[in-house]
């Protein structure tokens, strides 16, 4: 009668041979707990982490994308070109940054912001 393995029928009312006399649970899969909380960890992390960095920085910050760094960019553009001076601009792309990112000098830099042993050895799992 019911198909989905998470939904558990209750009954409900009198005749039980009729289906609509059951109403649904939906059980909640253990995947989504777990998600839930690793959740809540990286939130913690996270607030942990934006008030030590620049406010120019844009990447993976809530509220921040490219389209708000470029905003940021030409604002100082024309605030500067208001003001007669000059402006230069150089792009780089850091996609692959990471890769080279020596990760025993990303931890102790982390240990010395104040990072817990546990939460570096969560990052370098």
């Amino acid at each position: 009668m019911w198909k989905r393995s998470n939904i558990t029928p209750v009954f409900k009312k009198v005749d039980e041979t009729i289906k609509t006399s059951y109403r649904r649970v939906l059980v909640l899969p253990a995947l989504s707990k777990i998600y839930e909380k690793v959740h809540v960890v990286a939130d913690q992390v996270y607030n942990a982490i934006v008030p030590i960095l620049l406010p120019n920085l844009s990447g993976y910050l809530t509220g921040h994308s490219c389209c708000t760094a470029l905003l940021k960019m030409v604002e100082d553009w024309r605030l500067s070109l208001d003001n007669r001076e000059a402006v230069c601009t150089i792009a780089i792309d850091l996609s692959k940054a990471f890769d080279s990112v020596c990760h025993g000098l990303l931890l102790a830099k982390l240990r010395a912001y104040g990072f817990t042993d546990q939460a570096l050895e969560l990052m370098s799992n």
